[in-house]
């Protein structure tokens, strides 16, 4: 699915003239080039406009599944607007010496011109009116308010909500390896945010590609009694709206979304793309309530030895981990040609006295550890072939991960 086409009306391209400090301009150029392949079928889509209107210049990319648009208030001289290859032009930018700290563009009808102390280069330019503007469909202009929500004249809902920066990237850091890596399941190659109607504080940030699961918990604002729709983010748009947002000073960013559209906004900065049409498998099903043996153990001590067993093997990156209830013990090995390892791990026991082997994929067990910040893990087996619970001592957050038939 592509966003809605529109096109750039020619504001004035004679003459722009804009002053820009070099390092504002400069993020927003890596953050705009963050959807820019260069390799584009459409040769347009390699390109940024720049617009510069009223004391705002504002830098627009799209690949036509996201767009992109970043707005700095500047010293601007002359109105304009010009469409130049995003690559090069980042490539200019970042070649400046650092003790240069302004910019002046000037463009005419064919060229973007660039100095900066004793530098001038220019850029050819291509027809503003050829580039692909923000989805006409979801400007909010167009909505109207009706039972708690957002309305266009076409029945299409719009959904809002607030959520802090830094713990939305951190919930997204904490899930978007479970996700599916392949096309083949769409639904599964995204990252899924559910509201439930039991708690209306906390948004559940999920992942999962069947053989691994991973949620995060994560606090948002939202008006009162007001109804939130779940939807699912494209894997490659969550990890770009992480992207384009690494130097967001703000705190609180804004979701805007209908069925199939998620805008997220804040200080200047839009990002737009489409959402994964499809319902999202009933991922709590498959979360153990009830164990043969629930543990704990030192974080650093299940890390290390997973990293060294993880050199261990042959096609598969398996580990073995066995737990002796009553000495305390978990014992992790690996083996295949190049040798193998053996590693004992002191660990305290909650729960069960059942002894028990299970075999890991290294790699899922790994990504887990590396976002969980406590001191301590806990693990909850239910079986040797049956889901493996995996959590932090205090986060708010929780693992799943499908042991290996060996």
């Amino acid at each position: 699915m592509l966003l809605t086409i529109a096109y750039f009306t020619l504001i004035k391209i004679i003459e722009m003239k804009v002053t820009i400090n070099k390092e504002v301009l400069q993020k927003r150029l890596y953050s705009a080039s963050t959807i820019v392949s260069g390799r584009s079928a459409l040769p347009i889509l390699d390109n940024l406009l720049i617009q510069a209107n009223n004391g705002i210049l504002t830098i627009f990319s799209t690949d036509l599944e996201k767009y992109i648009e970043l707005k700095d208030g500047t010293s601007i001289q002359e109105n304009g607007v010009v469409v130049v290859d995003a690559k090069t032009l980042l490539k200019i930018i970042d070649s400046i010496p650092q003790d240069e700290d302004k910019v002046f563009l000037e463009a005419n009808n064919s060229k973007l011109t660039i100095r900066a102390g004793k530098i001038k280069t220019s850029l050819p330019s291509l027809p503003p009116e050829d580039f692909p503007s923000k989805p006409s469909n979801f400007l909010k202009s167009s909505f109207i308010q009706i039972n708690n929500a957002f309305q266009r004249q076409d029945d299409d809902v719009l959904y809002a909500f607030r959520i802090e920066a830094e713990s939305l990237f951190s919930g997204i850091d904490k899930t978007q390896f479970a996700a599916a890596q392949d096309n083949a399941r769409p639904i599964l190659g995204g990252v899924y945010f559910s509201f439930k109607d039991d708690d209306n504080e906390k948004v559940e940030i999920v992942a999962t590609d069947s053989y691994r699961l991973s949620i995060s918990k994560v606090s948002f604002e939202k008006e009162k009694e007001v109804y939130l729709k779940d939807f699912i983010v494209p894997i490659k748009s969550a990890k770009v709206m992480k992207s384009v947002f690494s130097h967001y000073e703000g705190k609180l960013l804004q979701f805007s979304y209908s069925d199939s559209i998620l805008e997220v906004s804040g200080q200047g900065i839009s990002f737009i793309t489409r959402l994964v049409n499809g319902e999202y498998p009933d991922y709590k099903q498959v979360i153990p309530k009830d164990f043969l043996v629930n543990l704990m153990v030192k974080k650093d001590s299940i890390l290390n030895a997973s990293r060294i067993s993880s050199i261990f093997y042959d096609e598969i990156s398996a580990i073995t981990i066995s737990i002796l209830a009553n000495e305390k013990q978990m014992k992790v090995s690996s083996s295949g040609k190049c040798g193998d390892s053996f590693i004992d791990i002191d660990c305290t026991i909650i729960s069960g006295d059942e002894d028990i082997e299970i075999v890991l994929n290294a790699q899922y067990l790994l990504d887990v550890l590396r976002v969980v910040y406590s001191d301590n893990i806990y693990f909850g087996i239910t079986g040797k072939h049956s889901p493996v619970l995996i959590k932090g001592e205090v986060e708010d957050d929780l693992f799943v991960i499908m042991p290996l038939k060996r």
